[in-house]
């Protein structure tokens, strides 16, 4: 299935043999070298810490809902040392400039969307804005982004066109791709 990271953040983790409410989806962690997901802040209910971490590999199932083995699936992000490292690495998707190697800037990342069969990001939604309005909307695919740095992402000169936005279902599958 296909997500946006802009309409995930809120989706409640459950436990998966009693549906007990564990925590609430903050945003994704995105690794910068691979634009794998690595795995998912979490707002824990159950656990004395305000943040903490879901490695993808904690999920059991993610159909309206995101269904783990128990609180044990979630941890402080200074124990998974590879989601650590990404973290500290402060190269981040949104929010973060777009330009191409040659310097053109295209605005920033305000979301982005990824498959969760694979775990992989797909396109990047960037825009301008000024005071508050949007324009120049595009649509970068992940193949395009050359390098991930702490102030910028880099895309390719030759630019990948997306003619529409890629747009999502109610149920998340992806009506058109690009």
């Amino acid at each position: 299935m296909i997500h946006q990271r802009g309409k995930i953040i809120g989706t409640p983790v459950l436990g998966f043999a009693d549906g007990q409410p564990l925590g609430i989806v903050e945003d994704v962690i995105i690794h910068p070298d691979t634009g794998k997901v690595e795995a998912l802040w979490v707002k824990p209910l159950t656990l004395p810490y305000a943040h903490a971490v879901l490695p993808v590999e904690g999920i059991l199932s993610w159909k309206k809902h995101l269904y783990v083995s128990g609180e044990g699936a979630l941890s402080e992000p200074d124990e998974v040392i590879r989601i650590a490292e990404t973290l500290s690495r402060k190269e981040g998707f949104v929010g973060n400039r777009v330009r191409n190697e040659s310097g053109k800037g295209f605005g920033r990342v305000y979301d982005l969307d990824f498959d969760t069969r694979n775990m992989t990001l797909r396109y990047l939604f960037v825009d301008k804005s000024f005071l508050g309005f949007r324009f120049q909307r595009r649509f970068f695919h992940y193949d395009s982004v050359v390098q991930v740095l702490p102030d910028a992402i880099v895309v390719k000169d030759e630019e990948i066109k997306v003619e529409k936005e890629p747009i999502l279902a109610d149920e998340g599958q992806p009506v058109l791709e690009a």
